[in-house]
């Protein structure tokens, strides 16, 4: 394979793995198309120059710095899906985990979640543990950063405390022990669906 098919196959993988379409993210792959020539024709008038150990240096400096600002803004784009995600269940959710209960109760079996053509949804039960109510955090601090400052990391490490305390039974001062029986959680799981059904087509909702 030569540098260009080497550079096709490349370009090929990234288009491959973007799967998720947004303006920023398509504006980001056009910049990156310009970008390659852009860097070609950016190395042709340095190397009058400059010479290329330092130009890749450079421009791996700029890359890295780029890298960066990417990160950053992948950052937001992650919070808006976050927020979309939120909406959605809070506009439709209740409506959504009602059609499931009542798919569930139309089957009067034990079954208790339902598969469909993009995931599954329902409940699974949740083993019964128990859990650590800070009511006094400063004298929890005080008593364990005397006794036990391991379990410290600038906030009480609940779970190694909840193990601690669970292995021990020690009482420990501004902590209270509360008991969780099991209990169904409702959940949708989208890595569980079916195959694709013809007969079901997308809703047009410009329409």
């Amino acid at each position: 394979m030569n540098d260009k098919q080497a550079n096709d196959a490349a370009d090929e993988n990234i288009s491959t793995a973007i799967t998720m379409s947004s303006p920023a993210i398509d504006q980001a792959m056009a910049e990156l198309d310009l970008e390659h020539g852009a860097l070609l024709a950016d190395l042709n008038a340095c190397r009058q120059w400059m010479p290329l150990h330092e130009w890749y240096l450079k421009q791996l400096g700029e890359l890295k710095t780029a890298q960066e600002k990417i990160k950053e803004h992948g950052k937001e784009l992650l919070k808006q899906i976050a927020a979309r995600e939120r909406a959605l269940a809070w506009k439709w959710g209740a409506e959504f985990q009602a059609e499931i209960n009542q798919a569930l109760a139309e089957r009067g079996g034990k079954k208790k979640s339902i598969d469909t053509h993009y995931g599954r949804a329902g409940y699974r039960t949740l083993p019964a543990r128990t859990t650590i109510i800070i009511e006094d955090e400063a004298k929890a601090i005080e008593a364990l950063d005397a006794t036990y400052p391991e379990l410290l990391v600038k906030v009480i490490n609940k779970i190694a405390l909840n193990d601690h305390i669970r292995q021990t039974g020690e009482e420990i001062p501004g902590l209270r022990i509360e008991a969780i029986g099991a209990t169904e959680r409702f959940y949708p799981d989208i890595t569980a669906a079916l195959p694709a059904n013809p007969s079901i087509k997308e809703p047009d909702n410009g329409h």
